[in-house]
């Protein structure tokens, strides 16, 4: 670039830039850690303030401060489009921890809806529950990569902010291993198992969900809490398809 203005860096918080973006901004960023590429409009000259009032401001920040590279360019009239990818493994790290700081605090707001997904957990509303991972899924920027080692850790942050509600992971239970329980004191009797799977395509979703059940109920994952005497235990089998969830349930 020609042009090069200090305070741009000064200025510039790239955590802020991609927690603050707009959804359309956010599903480039998914793609752009999937290993992707986005399109933008190259601007010689770039100041902090154009991140919100120019289309590609934001690629262009995020050039500008390294943590974009151009792969390929192209005249189309008299703009010069360039193809921008993130740099390198570390940058990508870098993306991650931001959404996955972001996402943490966003549980914790005071003012956000999660209590209405742990509430609908506990009375065993499988619909409700099923919305309200939806809208979680829907709020937060993702990245599918991980696989079922994504969802789990998206449902174990979503799960762990009740102070008396234990949630454990990757827990010995029954003949095998549960992916996650949740646990109330002795004196509200609430056990809460839960196992996960991820489908392949939208029209296996329910059908994972269902296979997920079927093992937290053949293996037995709710032995020891009977044996503890808890009287409530709910099962859930949960499924996902990128941004979709769905839950099968069955409580005793």
């Amino acid at each position: 670039m020609s042009y090069f203005n200090e305070s741009v860096l000064y200025n510039f918080n790239v955590k802020d830039l991609v927690q603050n973006a707009d959804a359309e901004t956010k599903d480039k960023i998914e793609t752009l850690i999937n290993g992707g590429s986005v399109k933008a409009e190259l601007h010689e000259e770039i100041v902090y303030a154009d991140v919100k009032t120019k289309t590609d401001g934001i690629w262009n920040m995020l050039l500008l401060t390294g943590y974009l590279k151009p792969v390929k360019s192209e005249q189309i009239g008299e703009s010069i489009v360039l193809d921008l990818v993130i740099p390198n493994r570390e940058v990508r790290s870098i993306y991650k921890n931001i959404i996955k700081d972001w996402f943490r605090e966003e549980i914790k707001n005071p003012e956000n809806e999660s209590g209405r997904l742990f509430e609908a957990l506990v009375s065993g509303n499988a619909e409700e529950l099923q919305s309200e991972i939806n809208y979680w899924l829907e709020s937060t920027i993702s990245y599918f990569n991980a696989k079922e080692l994504f969802y789990h850790g998206f449902m174990t942050a979503l799960l762990s902010q009740k102070k008396d509600y234990l949630t454990k992971s990757n827990r010995e239970n029954g003949d095998g291993r549960t992916d996650i329980t949740v646990v109330s004191s002795p004196r509200r009797n609430i056990a809460i198992i839960i196992e996960l799977k991820v489908a392949k395509t939208l029209d296996t979703l329910g059908q994972k969900a269902d296979e997920a059940l079927a093992q937290a109920v053949a293996n037995n994952y709710d032995r020891e809490y009977k044996l503890m005497g808890y009287k409530n235990v709910i099962k859930y089998g949960i499924s996902f398809w990128k941004k979709t969830c769905c839950v099968r349930i069955e409580v005793e």
